[in-house]
């Protein structure tokens, strides 16, 4: 029986997984993490509108009806190619097939800075840290004490969020309206 290996257990790596015959093939599918999680929807954990719990699942859940398929945890540190193996954090596969689906990166396109300046939201980690960053700024803005604010932002403070056109108009309008309901509520 041929062995395959599939490094990523993302979209790709999983519905291979998923699409490969196990009697022809014993496939072992590497991941750093335990669980599978659906991307498109990382944005929703960074606006506070889902947990991650609803958009990941165990790959062990996934896979444990399947026969001849096998989860392996670890970062993949070598790939033998001569030899026909892989590495990782925490073993070495051997392989007859070697498949590699690691996913992607973000793209700043020559702008490097940019990666040190935004909050990217690539993984649930990056989106639950960027939750967290929204929040925290939301908080500490609804405490500010600047009695004379300027123009008509609390604490002479332009603050944005999102991009486009609606960016201004709801990101401050959101953040004026938490803030003055915050300071009401104070006085």
């Amino acid at each position: 029986m041929e062995k395959i290996v599939i490094i990523g257990g993302g979209f790709a790596g999983l519905n291979l997984v998923k699409r490969l015959d196990p009697e022809k093939y014993r496939i072992s599918l590497v991941d750093r993490n335990n669980f599978h999680c659906f991307p498109p929807l990382f944005y929703q954990i960074a606006s506070s509108g889902l947990v991650s719990a609803n958009i990941c699942f165990p790959f062990r859940r996934e896979i444990k009806k399947m026969k001849n398929v096998s989860y392996h945890m670890g970062h993949v540190k070598m790939i033998d190619i001569a030899g026909k193996k892989v590495t990782t954090s925490y073993e070495t596969l051997e392989y007859d097939r070697l498949i590699i689906a690691a996913g992607s990166t973000n793209n700043y396109f020559g702008m490097e800075n940019l990666a040190e300046e935004t909050f990217g939201i690539k993984t649930v980690a990056e989106a639950a840290h960027t939750r967290d960053e929204i929040l925290d700024r939301l908080e500490r803005g609804a405490i500010c004490h600047d009695q004379a604010p300027s123009s008509d932002f609390p604490c002479g403070r332009r603050r944005s969020f999102g991009s486009g056109n609606r960016r201004r108009d709801r990101g401050n309008e959101k953040i004026y309206s938490v803030e003055r309901i915050s300071r009401a509520k104070t006085r």
